[in-house]
Protein backbone atom coordinates (compact mmCIF):
# COMPACT_ATOMS: atom_id res chain seq x y z
CA UNK A 1 0.00 0.00 0.00
CA UNK A 2 2.76 2.67 -0.98
CA UNK A 3 1.62 5.60 -3.03
CA UNK A 4 3.02 5.74 -6.51
CA UNK A 5 3.90 9.24 -6.09
CA UNK A 6 6.35 7.69 -3.21
CA UNK A 7 8.26 5.08 -5.52
CA UNK A 8 11.50 6.39 -6.95
CA UNK A 9 14.79 4.91 -8.12
CA UNK A 10 15.08 1.72 -10.45
CA UNK A 11 12.86 -0.77 -9.82
CA UNK A 12 14.08 -4.35 -9.42
CA UNK A 13 13.11 -6.67 -12.38
CA UNK A 14 9.90 -8.89 -12.33
CA UNK A 15 9.21 -12.34 -13.17
CA UNK A 16 6.25 -13.36 -15.21
CA UNK A 17 6.61 -16.86 -13.40
CA UNK A 18 3.81 -16.30 -11.00
CA UNK A 19 1.28 -15.49 -14.25
CA UNK A 20 -1.30 -16.78 -15.36
CA UNK A 21 -2.85 -17.05 -18.83
CA UNK A 22 -0.09 -15.83 -20.69
CA UNK A 23 0.43 -17.52 -24.07
CA UNK A 24 2.22 -20.33 -24.96
CA UNK A 25 6.18 -19.48 -26.22
CA UNK A 26 6.61 -19.25 -29.40
CA UNK A 27 9.21 -20.66 -31.85
CA UNK A 28 11.94 -19.78 -33.96
CA UNK A 29 11.84 -19.10 -37.70
CA UNK A 30 14.14 -21.71 -39.47
CA UNK A 31 13.40 -21.35 -43.10
CA UNK A 32 11.38 -18.85 -45.14
CA UNK A 33 10.00 -19.52 -48.53
CA UNK A 34 8.44 -16.91 -51.06
CA UNK A 35 6.76 -16.99 -54.09
CA UNK A 36 4.97 -14.58 -56.63
CA UNK A 37 3.22 -15.24 -59.75
CA UNK A 38 1.78 -12.82 -61.75
CA UNK A 39 0.93 -14.74 -64.76
CA UNK A 40 -2.85 -14.59 -65.84
CA UNK A 41 -4.25 -17.86 -65.65
CA UNK A 42 -7.85 -18.67 -67.82
CA UNK A 43 -9.75 -21.88 -66.45
CA UNK A 44 -12.26 -23.65 -68.28
CA UNK A 45 -12.33 -27.20 -68.24
CA UNK A 46 -13.37 -28.08 -64.88
CA UNK A 47 -9.94 -29.47 -63.80
CA UNK A 48 -7.23 -27.91 -61.14
CA UNK A 49 -4.59 -25.83 -62.33
CA UNK A 50 -1.72 -24.47 -60.56
CA UNK A 51 -1.40 -20.91 -60.11
CA UNK A 52 1.39 -20.91 -57.20
CA UNK A 53 4.09 -22.99 -56.17
CA UNK A 54 6.92 -23.68 -53.74
CA UNK A 55 9.25 -26.19 -51.98
CA UNK A 56 10.56 -25.93 -48.23
CA UNK A 57 13.49 -28.30 -47.80
CA UNK A 58 13.01 -30.68 -44.97
CA UNK A 59 12.25 -29.25 -41.66
CA UNK A 60 14.84 -28.75 -39.09
CA UNK A 61 13.02 -30.63 -36.27
CA UNK A 62 9.90 -33.07 -36.29
CA UNK A 63 8.12 -30.45 -34.01
CA UNK A 64 8.44 -27.74 -36.24
CA UNK A 65 5.17 -26.63 -38.23
CA UNK A 66 4.45 -24.57 -41.21
CA UNK A 67 3.15 -21.19 -41.36
CA UNK A 68 1.68 -20.86 -44.80
CA UNK A 69 0.05 -17.30 -46.07
CA UNK A 70 -1.75 -16.67 -49.38
CA UNK A 71 -2.98 -14.22 -50.95
CA UNK A 72 -4.87 -14.96 -54.45
CA UNK A 73 -7.14 -13.30 -56.99
CA UNK A 74 -10.10 -15.13 -59.27
CA UNK A 75 -12.41 -12.71 -61.77
CA UNK A 76 -15.43 -14.30 -63.43
CA UNK A 77 -18.49 -12.68 -65.28
CA UNK A 78 -22.16 -14.12 -65.33
CA UNK A 79 -22.98 -17.74 -63.99
CA UNK A 80 -19.67 -18.90 -63.85
CA UNK A 81 -17.94 -20.14 -60.56
CA UNK A 82 -14.36 -20.51 -59.20
CA UNK A 83 -12.65 -22.41 -56.25
CA UNK A 84 -9.34 -22.30 -54.63
CA UNK A 85 -7.39 -24.86 -52.60
CA UNK A 86 -4.26 -25.58 -51.38
CA UNK A 87 -1.75 -28.65 -51.29
CA UNK A 88 1.15 -30.68 -49.94
CA UNK A 89 3.51 -32.89 -51.48
CA UNK A 90 5.91 -35.23 -50.80
CA UNK A 91 7.68 -38.51 -51.60
CA UNK A 92 4.14 -40.05 -49.74
CA UNK A 93 2.05 -37.85 -52.52
CA UNK A 94 -0.48 -35.29 -52.63
CA UNK A 95 -3.09 -34.13 -49.78
CA UNK A 96 -5.17 -31.42 -49.93
CA UNK A 97 -4.63 -29.16 -46.84
CA UNK A 98 -7.22 -26.56 -47.51
CA UNK A 99 -10.08 -25.82 -49.92
CA UNK A 100 -12.79 -23.21 -50.24
CA UNK A 101 -16.30 -24.43 -49.97
CA UNK A 102 -18.30 -24.40 -52.68
CA UNK A 103 -17.15 -21.59 -54.45
CA UNK A 104 -15.37 -19.08 -53.07
CA UNK A 105 -16.40 -16.88 -56.18
CA UNK A 106 -19.99 -17.59 -57.71
CA UNK A 107 -21.72 -15.14 -59.92
CA UNK A 108 -24.75 -16.88 -60.59
CA UNK A 109 -27.06 -13.63 -60.00
CA UNK A 110 -25.66 -11.78 -63.20
CA UNK A 111 -24.38 -8.25 -63.61
CA UNK A 112 -21.18 -8.44 -65.44
CA UNK A 113 -17.90 -9.02 -64.14
CA UNK A 114 -16.58 -9.60 -60.35
CA UNK A 115 -13.83 -9.52 -58.73
CA UNK A 116 -12.97 -11.57 -55.37
CA UNK A 117 -9.19 -10.84 -53.98
CA UNK A 118 -8.71 -13.44 -50.70
CA UNK A 119 -7.37 -11.84 -47.59
CA UNK A 120 -4.41 -13.45 -46.25
CA UNK A 121 -4.68 -17.47 -45.63
CA UNK A 122 -3.05 -19.45 -43.17
CA UNK A 123 -2.83 -23.21 -42.88
CA UNK A 124 -0.68 -24.54 -40.30
CA UNK A 125 0.70 -27.91 -41.45
CA UNK A 126 2.82 -30.59 -39.44
CA UNK A 127 5.83 -31.63 -41.37
CA UNK A 128 7.96 -34.86 -41.90
CA UNK A 129 10.99 -35.42 -42.12
CA UNK A 130 10.72 -34.41 -45.96
CA UNK A 131 10.99 -31.47 -48.28
CA UNK A 132 7.35 -30.28 -48.70
CA UNK A 133 6.30 -28.75 -51.90
CA UNK A 134 2.89 -26.26 -51.17
CA UNK A 135 0.66 -25.50 -54.41
CA UNK A 136 -2.13 -23.52 -54.59
CA UNK A 137 -4.51 -24.54 -57.38
CA UNK A 138 -7.61 -22.87 -58.81
CA UNK A 139 -10.96 -24.89 -61.05
CA UNK A 140 -14.31 -23.99 -62.39
CA UNK A 141 -17.46 -25.29 -62.16
CA UNK A 142 -18.98 -23.05 -65.08
CA UNK A 143 -17.79 -20.79 -67.90
CA UNK A 144 -14.15 -19.30 -67.44
CA UNK A 145 -12.78 -18.16 -64.99
CA UNK A 146 -9.70 -15.83 -64.55
CA UNK A 147 -6.54 -16.07 -61.51
CA UNK A 148 -4.59 -12.85 -61.60
CA UNK A 149 -6.55 -10.55 -63.95
CA UNK A 150 -5.10 -7.57 -65.10
CA UNK A 151 -1.53 -7.85 -63.06
CA UNK A 152 -3.37 -8.85 -59.25
CA UNK A 153 -0.27 -11.28 -57.98
CA UNK A 154 -1.02 -14.50 -56.78
CA UNK A 155 1.75 -14.51 -53.30
CA UNK A 156 2.88 -17.53 -51.16
CA UNK A 157 4.66 -17.63 -48.26
CA UNK A 158 6.23 -20.18 -46.17
CA UNK A 159 7.70 -20.53 -42.70
CA UNK A 160 8.80 -23.56 -41.04
CA UNK A 161 8.85 -22.59 -37.23
CA UNK A 162 10.38 -24.03 -34.80
CA UNK A 163 9.56 -25.44 -31.36
CA UNK A 164 11.93 -23.86 -28.32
Amino acid sequence: AIPAANITGTLPAISGASLTNLPAASGTVKQVAQHLNSTQTTISDGAWHETNTLTMSAPASSSSIYLIWAKVQMTCDNNEYGAYRLTRTDSGGMVVLWQTGNYLLDNSSGGGTIRQQSPMQWYLAAPNALAQTFKLEATNSNGTVQVMEAGADNVMICQEIGAL
